[in-house]
This record gives C-alpha cells, structure tokens and sequence, in this order.
C-alpha cells in the first residue's frame, strides 16, 4: 500500500515525530511504501522520491505564526481577517496536497497530530479539505487536543473557538482516529461517541540510548 504521512516536522526529537519514525519503520516492515511531506525534515536524510518538503506546514512559517497570534495571542478586532486569511491559505496547501498525493500514487493518508491540535490552522484545515475533495481514506494520529491544553488555544472571540471546534479533531466518515492513551480514547467516546484506537507510546529497547544511528 502507498501510504502518505502528512506532518508539521519530523526528524527532531519532540514526541510526535519520534513516536512517526517508529510508524514509519513499521509500516516499511508490513510492505508499505511511505511518503512524508513535512514543512521540516530536521536531522533527517531525505529520500527525494518519497519526502516532500512543503514549507507552509512548518509551524514556525510565517503565515503559521501569525495565524497563532492573531488566533489567541494578539486577536484583532474583527476575527474575520484572521478565519478569512485561513480560508485561503488553506485552500493554497490543499491543493498541494492534492497534487502530492495524486502524484505519489497515495492510497491512504496519516496524519500526524495536525488534526488534531490546532497548532497549525491552515494545515489542519487544508487535510478536512482534502479528504473531503478526495474522499481518501485518513488515518489521524492524535497526540494530543486543545481542550488538554488549558488557555494555550482560547481565543477572545467565540467564532475562532467554533472555528477550533469544528475542525480539530477531524470528525468526518472516513476518518479513523489513533490516540496514545486511555484518557484520549475515553475522550473521544464520551465527546464524540466516536471508538478510537489505542496505540500507545513505545519504546525501542534495541536501541542503544544516547547514541546517534545517522
């Protein structure tokens, strides 16, 4: 199977791109083949043929930036400038998506925490897009949620916070929902009543720790 994995950055060492490389590594074991299109490849050996670096998904882009402050930091007045900026500049990364994905021949799409925290408005909105255009299968990987966050992804105007609602978690038919622990999975079915999957965080104890394999 052709499998796509969208995310914000892999190669680094925060949890959600340690705990890819290990769904990568397995799903190259099952006789898949992958293809990562990341806004960052840090510490990571690219292989031109299935990573696609796509800066706009980067969450220190500018236009992610400033969809954060505007968002819950720094809101103007009129909310509308910001859910106007979105709309388009989501419309701009869907249709690189699209292309992407009918280029690389891509059967069934992962996504890497983007719909499920709002830390990158655009991208997240842009894979509701996609999956409604295309129809694909997705699979979303969720690490995490707003509502665990306290304050982080309030905003002063209620139609940002329904804009968040409506779009993270991703909640349409074909979208099957991975979490890493018991409480996301309870979450989901008394929120949602939606069974998630349990996949929990593992560690590599083959590995030998502190040092480097590249």
């Amino acid at each position: 199977m052709r499998i796509g994995i969208i995310i914000g950055r892999i190669g680094g060492v925060d949890g959600v791109a340690l705990e890819t490389e290990k769904w990568i590594d397995i799903l190259k074991k099952l006789g898949n083949e992958v293809f990562i299109m990341s806004g960052e490849f840090e510490s990571w050996k690219m292989d031109y043929d299935h990573d696609y670096l796509f800066p706009a998904l980067s969450f220190f882009s500018a236009e992610a930036e400033w969809e954060q402050r505007k968002a819950f930091f720094e809101p103007d007045e009129d909310p509308d400038i910001l859910l106007d900026h979105v709309e388009n500049w989501s419309n701009i990364i869907e249709e690189a998506m699209r292309k992407w994905v009918t280029d690389k021949k891509i059967e069934v799409l992962l996504s890497e925490n983007a719909s499920a925290l709002p830390c990158q408005l655009s991208m997240g909105v842009a894979i509701k897009k996609l999956i409604q255009k295309t129809g694909l299968p997705i699979v979303t990987h969720d690490h995490d949620f707003h509502w665990e966050r306290g304050e982080r992804y309030v905003s002063i105007h209620p139609e940002i916070n329904q804009f968040v609602d409506d779009n993270f978690p991703l909640l349409l038919p074909n979208v099957k929902h991975a979490v890493i622990n018991t409480f996301g999975a309870e979450t989901f079915k008394n929120r949602f009543d939606i069974d998630a999957t349990l996949v929990p965080n593992v560690m590599d104890f083959n590995r030998v720790y502190g040092v480097p394999t590249a």
